[in-house]
């Protein structure tokens, strides 16, 4: 369970004011899941491309591959195959393959009010005040019902190109996270619980303790 950098307050956004009372009492939180996602009635909210990136190597010095454990796993899923004690591997300009994740879980929220997430997605909001004990309540629960023993709570970066450099960063961390920059505006963190099952759907979860950290704003369209 992997969180980083939330520990400022993130907002929900509803266009139904039972529905915003419901997610910040806990009584209802609605857990979608990525292909959902990828299906959503709404142009805005709909992503095809959730969960799916490709990869890339821009320039890899592997000195000795025991000691690079994750980065030759990486190449591994990558097509890139490096077997054995292997010593002194250059990999420059390299490209990988395209991936997509297996759907999971996700909840989507985001770091700022802006006027685009009034105008769209409505101007009832749950500011939650504490998002560390939000997450770990959600998780929690799904842990419990759902056997997501694997989560992450994180950002969201916008890359119209949707690659990840293996250079640069991790798949694990990257692929989930990575959105084209037309979504820019939702500035988005969200939680995203893995799931061991196939064929899931959204799951509405009832978890009273994070009342807790949450609060209902109500913002005005007009501004």
């Amino acid at each position: 369970m992997k969180s980083t950098l939330v520990h400022f307050a993130k907002y929900r956004f509803f266009n139904n004011l039972e529905h915003a009372q419901d997610f910040a009492s806990g009584r209802s939180i609605r857990i979608s899941t990525l292909d959902a996602c990828r299906k959503h009635e709404s142009p805005k909210a709909r992503d095809i491309n959730e969960g799916k990136t490709s990869t890339f190597v821009s320039h890899i010095h592997i000195k000795n591959s025991i000691n690079e454990r994750e980065l030759v796993q990486d190449l591994d899923y990558s097509g890139i195959k490096i077997t054995g004690p292997s010593l002194d591997i250059k990999v420059v300009n390299s490209t990988g393959k395209n991936l997509m994740l297996k759907d999971s879980y996700v909840l989507c929220l985001s770091n700022m009010p802006n006027q685009y997430l009034i105008k769209h997605f409505g101007e009832y909001c749950v500011r939650i005040n504490d998002p560390d004990k939000f997450y770990q309540a959600l998780y929690n629960e799904m842990k419990k019902q759902f056997l997501t023993t694997k989560a992450r709570f994180d950002h969201v970066k916008y890359d119209d190109s949707l690659t990840i450099d293996i250079a640069q960063n991790r798949i694990h961390k990257e692929i989930g996270f990575v959105k084209t920059n037309n979504y820019s505006p939702e500035d988005e963190i969200r939680m995203l619980f893995y799931s061991t099952k196939e064929n899931i759907e959204p799951v509405f979860l009832t978890v009273p303790e994070v009342e807790n950290y949450c609060e209902i704003l109500i913002f005005s369209k007009k501004l």
